[in-house]
């Protein structure tokens, strides 16, 4: 998580499942935002165990061969132990993979948003710094669930977007002064594709029949030329946009996942304040961007590529 309070770097703030060596001081368990782990720095690495899948749960193995025996633990609130077939180097012993934050199979969203990524609306997006959320992770593993919605409760994005509106009706004539615009960006074999823009004038349901967008770079940084940025109001008219793109992503069927994503995802919220001027502020507008991004998984030799 990108972090105001850490000199004036703004790299991006990922939430994901890439495993480090380096020991974090472990955070006490909370939902709240104001205890997120690693709260002082600028990047977090969390890992989110999943409960075993139908398939897993009778017999049939963890890995795409269905004989992978590994198993996956979580000794403590920072650590994942992997011990058995997939341990690797033949480490029956495991090996551990320390994180700022783990969660257990029976975690909830709350308690994965919470301390996670809870706190960076207040802490960077309000304040003119960009967050951006990764999820990572072999096919299969949980990443559509943990960031969107599947019934089951809202994930990362469906809460981090309550968040910021919340916050806007919080704050001083938010509603005068604060702007929130929406993108949908899919990568899909090296194409760039606009997943809310119309085709031809017609709203059809296919990233295929989407005009390809050029990338560039900037003296502002990375831009994608004519990505279409959609004004939003509400938690539901993000939701109702959200579905739109969802229609068009590139999906397919894998051995460990019946509708598996084939492409990444870039979900970005742009958010301009503007001074508060019946106050007699004055000054420039403050810009702050929260970034969700969803990678296609990799889902080994065996299981008909990624998904």
């Amino acid at each position: 998580m990108e972090d105001p309070h850490d000199g004036d770097s703004r790299g991006p703030a990922e939430a994901s499942a890439f495993p480090r060596r380096i020991s974090t001081a472990p955070a006490a368990p909370s939902t709240s935002s104001a205890s997120a782990p690693g709260a002082g720095t600028n990047v977090r690495v969390v890992a989110r165990i999943r409960p075993l899948s139908p398939r897993e749960a009778g017999g049939g193995g963890g890995g795409p061969d269905g004989g992978n025996s590994t198993a996956i633990s979580a000794p403590t609130l920072t650590s994942v132990l992997v011990s058995g077939g997939g341990g690797g180097g033949g480490d029956r012993d495991g090996r551990t993979f320390e994180f700022d934050a783990v969660f257990p199979p029976g975690s909830t969203q709350e308690e994965v948003y919470g301390r996670s990524c809870g706190d960076m609306v207040g802490r960077s997006i309000y304040r003119g710094f960009n967050a951006t959320i990764l999820a990572y992770g072999q096919t299969g593993s949980g990443k559509t669930y943990t960031m969107g919605t599947d019934g089951d409760g809202d994930g990362i994005i469906a809460r981090a977007v309550r968040d910021l509106f919340l916050h806007k009706s919080r704050l001083k004539n938010g509603d005068d002064r604060v702007k929130i615009t929406m993108s949908y960006l899919e990568i899909y074999n090296e194409r760039a594709v606009d997943l809310l823009a119309e085709a031809d004038g017609h709203d059809d349901e296919s990233s295929g029949a989407a005009q390809q967008l050029q990338v560039r770079d900037s003296a502002e940084g990375v831009v994608v030329q004519n990505l279409r940025h959609f004004e939003v109001g509400g938690p539901s008219e993000v939701r109702a946009l959200m579905e739109r793109a969802s229609g068009r992503r590139a999906t397919g069927s894998t051995n460990m996942n019946a509708v598996s994503s084939r492409s990444h995802a870039i979900c970005t919220l742009n958010v301009t304040v503007g001074p508060d001027v019946s106050g007699g502020e004055e000054g420039a507008d403050t810009e702050g961007k929260r970034s969700s991004t969803g990678s296609a998984g990799s889902a080994g030799s065996n299981d008909g590529g990624p998904g």
